[in-house]
């Protein structure tokens, strides 16, 4: 009979949850990228679930949920983009190494995104796929084409314009047959304009106003997290849905100072631990579907922008949507009516130099408390 220690190794080593069964490829890794998960992938239990560095289950609340994804080159000569069911470290991965993801979980490269942009091309898309899961709303399948897709009377509004997401969902519900409006800061309108996007300029326009005449479904949130969104659906019937990201909701929930402190004890002290978020066979299924519509050139590949720099980006629009000074509440969000027409600005202050200093502020100091490996102790 083994004695104790052989047995519990083979208890933690071998075991396997469900989740984590089936035959393997073995892909030799040009790319690699790992991001936090966030609520809406942990909130879709049929989509995966959290295993812990062991390959157990993860006990709920504990551990940073994580999502590791490879691209590269599997031994029949095949380009492949991976999603990882065990944790495996970025760097380890990165230039030469070898993964052994599920065989379900392996799809092929589109061969419109480079290595790097296919890497990185799962965390968003299932987050956005996510959230159409969460309203009970279809993707496209290989079968729909442009023109066969339904065109659905109705907007959904997209809260924010900086980072990878916004864009993203631009392209998913236009190729949905859903008209998106985007309410964006003022130096992203032109761009977003010149994509034939209506668009709300959330510092100054009122969304009373503006969007009296549309009937809004859905708020796709990509810069916060509402406190009450039973607001939107009692006054808009709209449903809201939070897309931002976990660093960012740290942020903006929480404040910059105690995200640097948690930062700095990371570096410092003992790293908390991890856990990995395991694709099931739906969940893969969905990334599949995300990755077709890529293959078909209906969505693009978010820009292989760096992640510190894409969310110092969006706590910078995050901080700078102007708020009502007696609730803290964003003026103009759909549903509360803090911004009307009748509320002008008060006289003498320039709201536009006080969003670009606090936007530049949030980017500098962004840097170096999402850089961990650069974060020194404050003095």
């Amino acid at each position: 009979m083994p004695s104790a220690p052989l047995r519990l190794l083979l208890c933690v080593g071998l075991f396997r949850p469900t989740a984590s069964t089936g035959p393997r490829v073995r892909v030799h890794v040009k790319a690699s990228h790992t991001g936090r998960v966030g609520s809406l992938l942990q909130h879709a239990p049929s989509w995966g679930s959290l295993l812990s560095h062991h390959g157990a289950p993860a006990a709920p609340g504990l551990g940073v949920p994580m999502l590791s994804a490879v691209s590269g080159t599997v031994d029949d000569g095949r380009d492949v983009v991976a999603l990882l069911d065990e944790p495996a470290p970025p760097r380890r991965l990165w230039g030469g190494g070898l993964a052994s993801p599920r065989e379900s979980l392996c799809f092929p490269k589109p061969p419109n995104m480079s290595f790097r942009e296919a890497a990185r091309y799962p965390l968003t898309a299932l987050h956005a796929a996510a959230a159409f899961h969460r309203l009970g709303w279809r993707l496209p399948s290989r079968a729909d084409t442009t023109e066969g897709v339904e065109k659905v009377d109705c907007a959904v509004l997209i809260a924010g314009s900086s980072g990878r997401m916004p864009y993203f969902l631009v392209e998913l519900l236009t190729c949905c047959g859903r008209r998106p409006i985007v309410a964006a800061r003022g130096s992203d309108m032109e761009a977003l304009r010149k994509l034939g996007v209506q668009t709300v300029n959330h510092d100054h326009d009122s969304f009373s106003t503006v969007l009296s005449k549309d009937r809004i479904a859905a708020v796709f949130d990509c810069v916060g997290i509402e406190e009450c969104p039973q607001v939107l659906q009692e006054q808009l019937g709209a449903h809201y849905v939070s897309l931002a990201r976990p660093e960012l909701t740290d942020l903006v929930m929480d404040g910059a100072l105690m995200t640097a402190a948690r930062a700095i004890r990371r570096r410092w002290q003992t790293p908390e631990p991890q856990c990995i978020w395991a694709a099931s066979d739906e969940g893969g299924r969905a990334l599949d579907s995300m990755l077709e519509l890529a293959v078909q050139g209906r969505v693009t590949a978010p820009p292989a922008i760096d992640d510190v720099m894409d969310a110092a980006d969006q706590y910078g629009e995050a901080i700078s949507w102007v708020r009502d000074c007696d609730s803290g509440l964003r003026l103009g969000f759909p549903g509360k009516n803090l911004w009307t027409t009748s509320d002008p600005e008060p006289e003498g202050v320039d709201f536009s130099k006080i969003t670009e200093l606090s936007k530049g502020q949030a980017v500098a100091r962004l840097q170096h408390i999402l850089a961990l490996d650069d974060v020194e102790p404050f003095v």
